[in-house]
């Protein structure tokens, strides 16, 4: 016992770490910088186990993987890498690891370490956390880890094998004794033994250790058949390896299924025996045991157990088929330590496997709560609560989840989640459900049959519960203010996983809501003060909304009666000298006509001219005056005729503006519109010509103010003409279109339609697009009032309608729609 205790005390990784509560998070992340390793005793170190071996190749590893926090000589905490990396949400200039200690730690005092398992059954109730190891004063000694009382167990375990075992058979005849084997054999069983050791070393492959030593084996022995039998719970079993001198005769992955194998019958290999047959037909044992070793052709065997946490794993058989064999004592040893060695890597393979089980679910763990962390970290408001309650059943598989908040004797949902699907908020009894012992203890658990331990709880049938874990929602004061629960219709699979989500979910969504209450009673407290502010503001609104609409209004009326002046006086000044041209040009036509024809006469009668008269006809190509002189006539009066045009549009136009509401002509107005901007249609600087689209319908007369519609109109046309042209900035050829549509709508209102293929708008440009100085062109072209006076004209002055829809890149619609009777 006492050899014992001292190896035990031995595993004691004296002078850790050690640090206080006021070490960043950083310098604290410096010491446990060191990647972590798996902490393995070599097994050729297990025979001879020694206390320096620990102390050299473990504790100093074990020093830069935990810390020891302790204040005023005493201990407040332990932290391991995996404590700080999930304290890694922490904000400030330099938080502490004070905010991280979180996880209980176990201690036990040095004098209480009398026997291996004391300690190993402490480690597995705190997760495989470290215990810390204290004097008899109260100190820290050190601490003591799973990976050092794991190592020291499996010592224990095998050199608790005895040196040679006893063969399970009785006193029995034998065959004739072997001769002695040669050193050479000894030699050889030698090296086979450092070989599987060092592939031990090396390799967690089960499979390939094996293969290894099923065929070392076989060529040591010099048998026909070595193999290795995997033991299942149900007594059934696979040959997992073989090596035989005939391959014809394998019987690799061949199922064994003997009635004759019991527990009883197993029980000897269970405490470690070998069991050694030199003939089946000269050993006393069940007829069809000896029938089944018949057909697997075995006449001598030796089976030695495969031994793995005190229970059989597997068999290494021996055999030969020829006739009986004496097996040699050593022979029985080799095969007996390769069985430990075997183990050793099954061990450790396993231990392996659940290292790394344990390291991925731990992985998993923080990515999730890192997800759900990134998911909830930007959500606040009504939005936090059932987006991190969908997220939580996303990253848990479960079928259910259910954030509530505490009212009295019942709970209301602020957040539940059924099968993906957001249900509507409800509220029920705490009374009798599994909530009820959350808010009672803080937290609980069922891993299964949930609905027995609560069977009034009608719920938990609706919704197929089996499993529930649920925590309680602690405010800043300590009171409980709610609880979050996930469900599920199985049992809860990862539940330490399930426990950390859910954990750090439920202090976030409490903080949560924490804050939405804060916010509330401020709200509430502002709500007297701000209605104050809106009753006081309301008549300063109104009268600023009426001191804009006057001022635009003022704006307009200055404006369309300066441009109706000016049209008026510019139309008048041009009429006269026009109509003069105009007038006159027919009798200059036929003043023309008749200095013609008098040529054309003394071209008759006197053909033979004076030389000066010739020299002058050629010189001047009086034949070529003569017959464009015409054209040039028709031309001038057909500029005269535009002039004459575009005058009466701009008399009309001006005409309107001093009207007040009377009978209109949608057409009309459009058309002079047009005529007035005809020059920028037919393109300008060399750029193409805009076609225009007239799809008028039969509209009546509409009573309206005549000007604002035709200041509407010419807004819209040059507007339209102004993006065609940005378009064409970026595409020269580009092919310009207006669509201008009229449609009466019903008996009471008409429709006209300005549609563009220019440039277009953004969304949010089209949501400005009627403020008042609002312009998308450059400074100093525009103003930004066109559209809103537009807008005001059409809704305002005519009671109807003004809509924009807008492409960007491939164009514009502006709709107007006008009541034919402007009402009282």
């Amino acid at each position: 016992m006492s050899s014992v205790v001292l190896d035990i005390k031995s595993a004691i990784t004296r002078n850790p770490t050690v640090v206080t509560p006021q070490t960043t998070l950083q310098d604290a992340i410096t010491h446990l910088e060191n990647p972590h390793k798996p902490c393995l005793v070599p097994q050729e170190k297990l025979k001879t186990y020694r206390v320096d071996f620990v102390t050299r190749e473990l504790h100093d590893e074990l020093r830069s993987r935990y810390l020891v926090v302790m204040e005023h000589q005493k201990i407040i905490g332990l932290l391991t890498a995996q404590d700080l990396l999930a304290c890694n949400h922490l904000v400030g200039p330099a938080p502490t690891i004070a905010q991280c200690i979180t996880q209980p730690f176990a201690t036990l005092s040095e004098s209480a370490l009398t026997e291996l398992y004391t300690p190993l059954n402490l480690l597995r109730q705190h997760r495989l956390r470290p215990i810390v190891i204290v004097d008899e004063h109260n100190q820290l000694a050190g601490l003591l880890t799973y990976e050092e009382v794991h190592a020291i167990a499996l010592v224990s375990q095998v050199q608790s094998v005895a040196p040679v075992r006893a063969p399970i058979a009785a006193a029995q005849p034998q065959p004739k004794a072997l001769p002695p084997s040669h050193p050479s054999r000894s030699m050889q069983r030698e090296q086979v033994m450092n070989k599987i050791i060092a592939q031990v070393h090396s390799s967690l492959d089960v499979q390939t250790v094996l293969e290894t030593t099923v065929a070392e084996l076989q060529t040591v022995l010099g048998c026909d058949r070595v193999i290795t039998y995997r033991l299942r719970s149900d007594l059934t079993g696979k040959v997992i390896a073989e090596s035989i001198d005939d391959p014809s005769r394998s019987v690799l992955h061949s199922e064994v299924r003997d009635p004759c194998v019991t527990p009883e019958w197993l029980e000897p290999y269970r405490q470690g025996k070998v069991r050694i047959v030199n003939d089946i037909y000269e050993r006393e044992m069940t007829v069809c045991h000896q029938d089944m070793l018949s057909g697997f052709d075995i006449r001598s065997k030796m089976i030695v157990p495969i031994i793995v946490e005190g229970e059989i794993w597997g068999l290494i058989l021996t055999s030969e088929r020829h006739g009986p064999r004496q097996w040699r004592p050593e022979d029985v040893e080799l095969v007996r330590q390769l069985g430990v060695q075997v183990a050793i890597s099954v061990q450790q393979a396993q231990a392996h496997e659940r290292a790394q089980s344990e390291l991925e679910e731990r992985r998993k763990a923080e990515q999730q709560l890192q997800k759900l962390l990134e998911v909830t970290a930007t959500k606040t408001g009504a939005d936090f609560f059932p987006i991190s309650v969908m997220q939580l059943t996303e990253s848990l598989g479960v079928a259910h989840a259910i954030l509530a908040e505490r009212h009295g004797d019942t709970l209301r949902t602020l957040a539940f989640v059924a099968d993906q699907v957001l249900q509507p908020t409800y509220e029920y009894p705490i009374v009798g459900t599994p909530c009820e012992q959350v808010l009672q203890a803080g937290e609980f658990h069922c891993s299964q049959s949930v609905q027995e331990l609560f069977p009034k709880d009608s719920d938990l049938a609706s919704l197929g519960a089996e499993s529930y874990l649920g925590f309680a929602m602690q405010d800043s004061h300590g009171d409980v203010v709610g609880h979050l629960c996930i469900l599920d219709r199985k049992p809860l699979e990862h539940s330490d996983r399930a426990e950390k989500l859910i954990r750090s979910f439920a202090a976030r969504a409490t903080a949560e809501l924490e804050r939405q209450k804060a916010i509330d009673a401020l709200e509430h407290l502002n709500q007297d003060l701000e209605a104050k502010v809106v009753a006081r503001t309301a008549d300063l609104q109104a009268s600023y909304q009426q001191l804009q609409d006057t001022q635009l209004q003022l704006i307009q009326s200055e404006k369309m009666s300066s441009l109706g002046q000016l049209v008026a006086g510019v139309a008048h000044e041009i009429n006269n000298p026009v109509s003069f041209i105009y007038g006159n040009l027919k009798p200059c036509q036929e003043y023309i006509d008749d200095l013609s024809r008098l040529i054309s006469l003394y071209q008759k009668h006197y053909p033979t001219a004076h030389p000066e008269i010739s020299e002058f006809i050629e010189a001047v190509d009086i034949r070529y005056t003569l017959e464009d002189f015409p054209h040039l006539i028709n031309s001038m009066q057909t500029g005269a005729t535009r002039i004459q045009t575009i005058v009466q549009s701009l008399r009309t136009f001006s005409y309107a503006q001093q009207e007040g509401v009377k009978a209109f002509n949608i057409h009309n107005s459009i058309d002079n519109t047009l005529v007035i901007l005809q020059n920028r249609l037919n393109g300008r600087a060399g750029k193409p010509t805009i076609e225009v689209v007239k799809a008028y319908g039969k509209l009546p007369l509409v009573e309206c103010y005549g000007g604002l519609l035709n200041q509407v109109f010419m807004n819209l046309l040059v507007n339209g003409i102004d993006a065609i042209e940005e378009q064409q900035k970026v595409s020269p050829e580009y092919q310009g279109c207006l669509i201008i549509t009229t449609t009466v709508v019903s008996s009471e209102i008409v429709e006209i339609k300005f549609r563009d293929n220019g440039i277009g708008m953004t969304p949010e440009t089209q949501d400005k697009i009627f403020n008042p100085f609002f312009t998308t062109k450059p400074v100093g072209i525009g103003t930004g009032m066109g559209l809103s006076i537009s807008y005001k004209i059409v809704t305002g002055d005519h009671q109807g309608q003004f809509y924009c829809s807008s492409v960007l890149g491939e164009g514009t619609e502006f709709v107007i729609e006008l009541p034919v009777k402007i009402t009282d």
